[in-house]
């Protein structure tokens, strides 16, 4: 198969199979707590606990958590169908129906790309994201403590604005087999948490800003969040 035709952008150097493996995949990626264990190796999903979101009653707060707590049981149902390369794309068609759906992948437990979900992804199949720097705390977390994993949005001249979640598929063991990975366009995010309807609004995920709209008051409502992986400081203005 031909290589597309390169364009002229920052990664245009870049080996083709590198760069569709970077459509897929965001980097800036921590681990949470263990997710996987010896005695039951299907993934669990509980919703996120009251104290995930302070103060408990912001409704920007409660929504984003609720949201991700949905995601994050969607690819819980993928992982505990422990998919193969041969099975992914029936396992995975299920979160095609969720809003904002941008693509979805398999792992193998050494972090190689083995499937996507859209055909049209296909070159990023067999790509090792263990060359990729900024993806090691991700590796090597994910071997320690396997659980879900949400990155902050980001997205390029490549790709819109993603935010992608993982989630382990263990064995009796405890130990990853493979990961699932889920994509979603960042704006479904927004919708769902009701960011879209404000004004202004920044969101911070451990400390650095992520994402942000128009120009925030001297007094914005703050929400924290404590998400699979990371922790995210929300401000907005109505």
């Amino acid at each position: 198969m031909a290589e597309p035709a390169r364009h002229p952008h920052l990664l245009a150097g870049w080996p083709w199979r590198f760069r569709a493996a970077m459509i897929l995949l965001a980097a800036g990626l921590a681990s949470t707590t263990g997710f996987c264990s010896a005695a039951d190796s299907a993934p669990h999903a509980p919703p996120p606990a009251p104290e995930a979101v302070q103060p408990a009653d912001d409704p920007v707060g409660r929504a984003l958590a609720a949201y991700v707590g949905k995601l994050v049981a969607e690819l819980a149902k993928v992982a505990e169908k422990k998919p193969e390369p041969a099975t992914f794309r029936e396992a995975a068609k299920p979160l095609e129906a969720l809003d904002g759906f941008y693509d979805a992948s398999l792992l193998s437990p050494d972090f190689v790309i083995t499937q996507v979900y859209r055909p049209a992804h296909a070159l990023a199949r067999g790509f090792d994201l263990k060359k990729v720097a900024a993806l090691k705390p991700f590796v090597e977390k994910m071997k320690k403590t396997p659980g879900p994993q949400l990155s902050e949005p980001a997205g390029g001249f490549l790709q819109p604005r993603l935010v992608s979640l993982r989630v382990p598929v263990c064995g009796p063991d405890g130990k990853p087999t493979a990961i699932v990975s889920l994509m979603l366009r960042e704006s479904a995010l927004l919708t769902a948490a009701g960011l879209d309807a404000c004004r202004a609004y920044r969101i911070l995920c451990d400390g650095a800003a992520a994402s942000e709209k128009g120009t925030l008051s001297a007094t914005p409502r703050t929400v924290r969040l404590a998400l699979p992986s990371t922790t995210w400081v929300v401000e907005y203005d109505r």
